[in-house]
């Protein structure tokens, strides 16, 4: 699928960058910079990032897809997320903790 995109929720402007905001929408349509997939209800599943590697503020690279990866081999994962910002030295990470997995593991740890 292309990285393009269009609907209520896809905001028109961006009200910190303009000239970034004219370049992202061609027409209606808004270039999300990623590769995403139509599932059958009709959401958009984002499947890949087109820009892989981000550059931290000391200058040291990363790609989130990687440390992603190697995250959600823990069975406690269910889902992950991991962002940078080349103005941060620091990344975050949005962690959705299998609830099953949680619930044993806690057991098995007398918690």
């Amino acid at each position: 699928m292309n990285d393009i995109v269009r609907g209520s929720s896809v905001f028109p402007r961006n009200h910190i960058n303009e000239e970034q905001a004219k370049e992202a929408f061609k027409n209606e349509w808004f270039k999300i910079g990623d590769v995403g997939a139509l599932l059958p209800n009709g959401n958009l599943k984002i499947i890949e990032r087109v820009k892989s590697l981000i550059k931290l503020e000391q200058g040291k690279y990363f790609s989130p897809e990687r440390l992603e990866g190697m995250y959600s081999k823990c069975l406690l994962i269910s889902q992950i997320f991991i962002h940078g910002d080349s103005n941060k030295s620091d990344v975050i990470a949005i962690i959705i903790p299998d609830k099953d997995a949680i619930k044993g593991w806690a057991m098995k740890q007398g918690v």
